[in-house]
């Protein structure tokens, strides 16, 4: 999908904590539209490892080629309280 020049892509996760507070996360795919993503969550739902976790899926859409200001600012937060602390 194209917006105002953007390209966009849906990325189709998988993650759950069992109940021994294992926790594992995997990344089934990066997908050119929503429709195809869902598609592939629908498939995934009912295999091994998969189907006793449903809830565990998340599909989030990313722009190509632009930084994740949510990642951006908590490196810039962690490095502000690094610099802190060195400082005293």
């Amino acid at each position: 999908m194209v917006i105002k020049g953007f390209k966009i892509v849906y990325v189709l996760t998988h993650r759950y904590v069992d109940e021994e507070g294992f926790e594992d996360e995997k990344l089934i795919g990066i997908f050119s539209s929503k429709e195809i993503a869902e598609k592939n969550l629908i498939k995934y739902k009912i295999l091994p490892g998969f189907r006793n976790y449903p809830a565990g899926f998340s599909i989030e859409e990313y722009t190509v080629d632009q930084v994740n200001k949510e990642v951006l600012d908590v490196f810039l937060q962690n490095k502000k309280k690094i610099a802190e602390k060195k400082n005293g």
